[in-house]
């Protein structure tokens, strides 16, 4: 098996698992609206660029990065080339997710109350974080040929790279659940860290759709509630017919514990449908 097989196919697996809840995401949107909102484009940008990284990650795979000190020089050439824009898709796709969540709680929160006022800065916050992040990524080293010219004389700057990494780390720290991350990527343990990467972004994703998907969860339940009730209803009535007084009650008393049901649980993700 090619050194880092196991790497690439985990970034895979991670990549579908991803897609897949945004697409039964924005589906199940799509049926209720009938319209694209605000949120589901963050969700579909951080998304986008999760498959954007994806590739990136398998062309510097099959130019040797998971074997750095084999690699030609073309091949080292072009995996340091696709530094910049990796890196630029990564902090976007989590940003992105990170702004469809804020615009969820956003709208969930009472309007005029200062948890909206907090929110808003919260939005205001991750643009200027991520040009930050952006601008960094991008002037770090320049010109970019100091990443692969090998020139002791023309190169990175030590420090420049460490100021990166302590930026994008303590920008990220709050939401990056996988904070093990950090210490591979320090290591400069190259693989692992666009493993971790991968796992982290995938799962920032998901969790992202799920507010959306738990209406879908919900509404199921309801339909299967409603069946097995009329099923018991159909099998008493099979042995003895009920009396018209004691049908109502418990029929109108179905569909008042269905009525109460739908409204309190769709009231937490009913900001979803309405940004």
């Amino acid at each position: 098996m090619a050194k880092g097989l196991d790497h690439v196919i985990s970034w895979y697996i991670c990549t579908i698992f991803a897609l897949a809840f945004v697409a039964v995401r924005q589906y199940h949107q799509w049926r209720r609206l009938r319209k694209f909102t605000l949120n589901d484009g963050f969700i579909l940008l951080g998304a986008s660029c999760l498959v954007g990284d994806l590739g990136i990650q398998h062309y510097m795979w099959s130019r040797g990065m998971a074997e750095m000190e084999q690699a030609t020089p073309d091949d080292f050439k072009a995996i340091m080339q696709m530094i910049v824009p990796g890196s630029i898709l990564y902090v976007t796709s989590l940003w992105a997710i990170k702004v469809a969540l804020t615009l969820l709680y956003k709208k969930i929160a009472a309007p005029g109350t200062r948890i909206q006022v907090v929110y808003n800065i919260m939005l205001g916050w991750l643009s200027v974080t991520w040009l930050l992040i952006f601008f960094d990524i991008i002037f770090q080293c320049w010109p970019h040929d100091k990443r692969w010219l090998q020139n002791p004389d023309y190169e990175c700057s030590p420090k420049a790279s460490d100021i990166n990494y302590w930026v994008t780390i303590l920008l990220n720290i709050f939401t990056d659940v996988i904070i093990i991350r950090a210490y591979y990527s320090k290591r400069n343990e190259t693989m692992l860290t666009c493993t971790v990467s991968m796992v982290e972004t995938a799962i920032a994703i998901i969790a992202a759709s799920l507010p959306a998907l738990r209406s879908l969860v919900i509404e199921r339940k309801s339909r299967s509630d409603n069946s097995a009730y009329t099923g018991q209803y159909e099998l008493s009535s099979s042995n003895r017919r009920p009396t018209l007084p004691s049908r109502t009650m418990t029929s109108t008393a179905g569909k008042s514990r269905s009525g109460q049901n739908n409204n309190s649980e769709d009231e937490l993700v009913k900001s979803d449908m309405t940004i």
